[in-house]
């Protein structure tokens, strides 16, 4: 039995060294062309055009940077494409940033400061969530191998998910938004492919901003034997740095099943080229392709927290956290206001736990009840906290036969009514004050969130520590990056995506501790770590450095 698990092992470490040595090959000679600096066309002066997703996780960085453009750079033209659902909040931001100038020397021309160009085609969004074969629900996976086949599927929607008519349609329009704005610097997010591939055959100047950690981005520019030893993949739950033998021989096992599962989406994207090449495109980004080693790459990373890197490439630009953190609350002071948003006045009461699982989970009742029970506990262990829980709620969050059928607001007042009825508790579906806001208030404590990107970097430049909930994808690398930084917990580790009462609760009173002046050790240094973050970060605002580069890079 020995010598056959000892032969599969090295049977494995083959296939992966095989398999690395396939996906390094293939950047080489992707599907898409990458083309040389001095080849790249720049149009206008001064001109940018962003081309994102509409979804919040992953354009939020995006929208922060079109803001500080707006805002702080005159010189510079902003325009933005992406699909209609994004129209009015690119519209809003657009008037945010008239309204918060503070150079009386900026003529206002009445024009919008930023503008919107609509692509055509499906959203990501509904890419995502309303595919045929798969529900929005269909993202969440495991970790590691009892994941991996979850973080397959996944990646077959995630990337270039796109059925060929808005595929094409998606492409098209974006070269011709391309064109007709002619900029000097386009700025992509690399999961709207079509678009990336758009940019890539007009030979567009661009530039990569992106909401992810540059550990995310870099595992292909690391030393090849590193995979094998230090970092492990995506997903794969494995604390960093591994330690054990058995965790090495799982990552191994992982990374052989991973790369499987990339050899086959190649060849479908190669398939689906033959398709897309017959009806006037050129290329399509594939998996082993969305790095591209010659464009600027921005990301939203704060040096220092992410793992040890050996290798940081020269085109990368770690800016901190960027988001629109403390907006409203500028626009406010501006205008004279007399009184606060009730969120903000609520929040202000006391010391708050904040809880929301960003924009991509829905609730379901069973998931509803396990956190409010959870929270109760914290209720009654933790004296003066209050909890603030958006609950954005799937369509069918219950069936035809609960009480509570087509009665969210029932449903809702039915959690942690105790909770609720004594001001200790806030259940709302959506709020009227943005995360990366309302976390810069100082009542707020601890942040209990999905292991998102954006909420990540929110915690981190607010200085306060997190619990991670993680359901998918690189949601798992959040939540052991917070463990390994020390300044969070993951919350349910043995049963992700899972959870249960005992070990989410008992996360969420570990996060409170190490307050004032408890003697938690353990909560009082992650809380010191936490805070030392939010120190570094408030020292730069990372969206106005994102658009100091970028308004660098179009007025080349």
């Amino acid at each position: 039995m020995a010598r056959r698990s000892s032969t599969g092992a090295i049977v494995a470490l083959i296939a992966v060294l095989l398999g690395l040595w396939w996906a390094r090959s293939t950047q080489s000679s992707s599907t898409s062309s990458s083309p040389t600096a001095k080849d790249l066309i720049r149009g206008k002066n001064n001109t940018v055009l962003f081309l994102t997703t509409e979804t919040h996780g992953l354009c939020n960085v995006h929208v922060a940077t079109a803001f500080a453009l707006a805002q702080r750079h005159p010189g510079t033209s902003v325009n933005y494409a992406s699909f209609p659902a994004l129209a009015k909040r690119i519209a809003r931001t657009s008037a945010l940033a008239a309204a918060s100038r503070t150079d009386p020397q900026i003529e206002d021309n009445g024009s919008p400061l930023i503008t919107f160009h609509a692509l055509s085609g499906a959203s990501y969004r509904d890419v995502v969530t309303n595919s045929t074969a798969y529900s929005g629900m269909s993202l969440i996976h495991g970790p590691g191998l009892a994941g991996a086949e979850g973080l397959c599927r996944v990646m077959d929607i995630g990337i270039n998910g796109w059925q060929v008519d808005d595929h094409i349609a998606q492409y098209h329009s974006a070269r011709a938004i391309m064109d007709a704005v002619d900029p000097s610097i386009v700025v992509v997010d690399v999961l709207l492919g079509p678009a990336y591939a758009a940019v890539r055959d007009a030979r567009r100047a661009y530039a990569v901003l992106s909401p992810n950690t540059i550990t995310g981005h870099t595992p292909a520019v690391q030393p090849l034997h590193t995979m094998l030893w230090k970092y492990s993949l995506i997903a794969s739950g494995i604390p960093y740095p591994m330690k054990t033998p058995k965790q090495l021989l799982i990552n191994l096992i992982y990374t052989y099943k991973m790369i499987r599962c990339a050899i086959a989406k190649a060849s479908q994207d190669a398939q689906k080229l033959s398709v897309l090449q017959a009806a006037g495109l050129q290329s399509i980004v594939d998996v082993t392709a969305m790095y591209d080693p010659a464009a600027p790459f921005i990301t939203q990373t704060l040096p220092g927290a992410h793992v040890d890197l050996l290798v940081v490439p020269d085109n990368f630009v770690m800016v901190g956290p960027v988001n629109l953190a403390g907006v409203e609350e500028l626009l406010l002071v501006n205008d004279g206001a007399a009184t606060l948003p009730p969120l903000l006045e609520w929040v202000r009461r006391g010391p708050t736990m904040l809880i929301n699982m960003g924009s991509m989970y829905e609730f379901r009742e069973p998931e509803l009840r396990v956190m409010a029970a959870a929270i109760d506990v914290v209720l009654r262990e933790v004296p003066g906290v209050q909890v603030l829980w958006k609950a954005k709620l799937a369509k069918d969050v219950v069936g035809p036969e609960s009480r509570y059928f087509r009665d969210d607001e029932g449903l809702l007042a039915s959690l942690c009514q105790e909770g609720q009825q004594n001001g200790r508790v806030k259940v709302e579906k959506w709020l009227e004050v943005e995360p990366p806001t309302l976390v810069l208030e100082e009542n707020v404590v601890a942040y209990v969130h999905h292991g998102g990107a954006g909420a990540f970097n929110d915690a981190l430049g607010a200085g306060i520590p997190h619990v991670v909930l993680p359901m998918w994808a690189d949601l798992y690398d959040y939540a052991t990056l917070v463990e390994y930084l020390d300044i969070g917990l993951w919350g349910c580790p043995e049963t992700s995506p899972v959870w249960e009462v005992e070990c989410l609760s008992s996360a969420f009173v570990e996060v409170l501790s190490g307050r004032g002046n408890e003697t938690s050790s353990r909560g009082s240094i992650r809380r010191a770590n936490a805070a030392r973050f939010g120190e570094q970060a408030k020292k730069q605002v990372g969206r106005d450095v994102a658009a100091q580069e970028i308004a660098r890079l179009a007025s080349l």
